[in-house]
């Protein structure tokens, strides 16, 4: 009967710390304003993507990867690298406002290589796990939505954020059918 008190007690020790660091971490009321540096890449096919499974499920919504180009000489790349600010808010909402650099690259007959600057900014939803884990939603009915996963740092000055192989329409700005992977850094700078 001893034995199993000890364990009991021994048990209760090592898991009441964990359960009180992850019950009162304060990750509920997160919140803050975070500079952003992120740099990415994106393809913009003119026609759109597929899937390439076999068969290919051409519900783009659910679709996971790979995709394909639907018609792979109508497509152009370019890089990017963005600045920004993202503002988090205690209800799970927020707001961000980026400069965009990309350089479209060479070689397409659909795009003419240039240098080119953007201008974004919209809102988001944002839900955070008890271990720090965050999920960012944004984006719209128009050019789709976009899911952005990553880390916060256990002090809250640091986070990471990446989006990776989701289809957005942007055709709207003449921009074609884009996917991008782009990981982001951002710091804390306030409250």
């Amino acid at each position: 009967m001893k034995k199993l008190a000890l364990i009991f007690i021994v048990s209760v020790l090592c898991i009441s710390p964990f359960t009180a660091s992850a019950g009162s971490n304060g990750w509920k009321n997160f919140q803050g304003t975070y500079e952003m540096i992120a740099s990415g890449s994106c393809i913009h096919s003119v026609a759109g993507w597929e899937d390439s499974n076999d068969p290919p499920n051409y519900d783009l919504d659910v679709v996971t990867p790979p995709f394909s180009p639907k018609d792979p000489t109508q497509v152009y790349a370019a890089t990017t690298v963005t600045s920004g600010t993202w503002t988090f808010n205690k209800d799970g909402t927020g707001n961000y406002t980026l400069t965009n650099y990309a350089t479209i690259l060479p070689g397409s007959a659909i795009h003419d290589p240039e240098l080119l600057e953007q201008h974004p900014s919209g809102a988001f939803t944002f839900t955070v796990s008890p271990f720090g884990d965050i999920t960012v939603t944004t984006g719209n009915q128009t050019f789709g939505f976009v899911e952005l996963q990553g880390s916060i740092s256990n002090d809250k000055k640091t986070m990471t954020l990446i989006s990776a192989n989701q289809v957005q329409n942007f055709n709207a700005i003449g921009l074609y059918w884009t996917v991008c992977n782009t990981a982001r850094t951002l710091i804390k700078v306030n409250d």
